[in-house]
C-alpha cells in the first residue's frame, strides 16, 4: 500500500472507531464524503478494528513517508480503544 492509502486507511480506521466510542475523533475536517460513507457502514466490530489497526503499523514500514511519521505508531493508538 502506498503512503496515500495508508493515510487514507488510517483515517477510515479513526472514524470507524468514533462509531463505537462517539467523541473519539473530535473533530474530523477531511473528506466529507469519506465520513458520510463510514458512518454509512454498519456498525464496525472491535476485532476487526483491531485487525485493520495491526495491516496498517505492518504497512506503514513500506510506505515513503517520512520517517517521523513511521515512527507514529498506529496500532498503539487503538489498540485499548479496539478491544474495549
Amino acid at each position: 500500500m502506498d503512503a496515500g492509502g495508508v493515510v487514507r486507511e488510517y483515517l477510515v480506521l479513526g472514524l470507524r472507531l468514533d462509531r463505537l466510542h462517539p467523541g473519539l475523533v473530535d473533530s474530523f475536517t477531511g473528506d466529507r464524503a469519506l465520513r458520510r460513507a463510514v458512518d454509512n457502514e454498519p456498525k464496525p466490530h472491535p476485532a476487526a478494528l483491531a485487525s485493520q489497526a495491526a495491516q496498517l503499523r505492518r504497512e506503514l514500514a513500506g510506505t515513503d513517508l517520512h520517517p517521523t511519521r513511521k515512527r507514529f505508531d498506529v496500532g498503539a493508538r487503538f489498540r485499548t480503544t479496539a478491544v474495549a
